[in-house]
């Protein structure tokens, strides 16, 4: 098992989800107390925190977090296919840091249905 997530995994993740918004996202970054921090807006709003703050997380919180506030927000916002794109990546990614029940429970997620 790995330790950290590195930010650079996030940040292709959310240039994924970029590259196929249709103009609909982009990766801003702001300077924020001397340090650069990396957002993904969507539609004019930012969603979640900072890519770096994810990769700052334990990498089994990190990764549910950014699934939840980042990802999944996509289907709602009708972005289905960076959701796809998104979970392409996330999903292998997610192997590498999870172990036993929590391992488990993320393959079971990316198996469901993606209506």
């Amino acid at each position: 098992m790995e330790k950290s997530i590195p930010v650079s995994k996030f940040l292709e993740i959310a240039k994924t989800i970029e590259q196929n918004s249709r103009n609909q996202a982009r990766v801003t970054e702001q300077e924020e107390e001397k340090e650069k921090r990396h957002f993904l807006v969507i539609q004019g709003k930012r969603l979640g925190q900072s890519l770096e703050e994810y990769a700052r997380s334990n990498p089994d919180s990190g990764l549910i977090r950014f699934l939840a506030e980042i990802v999944m927000p996509l289907k709602a916002k009708g972005l289905r296919s960076c959701f796809s794109e998104a979970c392409k990546i996330l999903e292998p990614l997610g192997m590498n840091y999870f172990s036993g029940e929590y391992l488990r429970d993320w393959q079971t997620f990316f198996e469901l249905p993606k209506k």
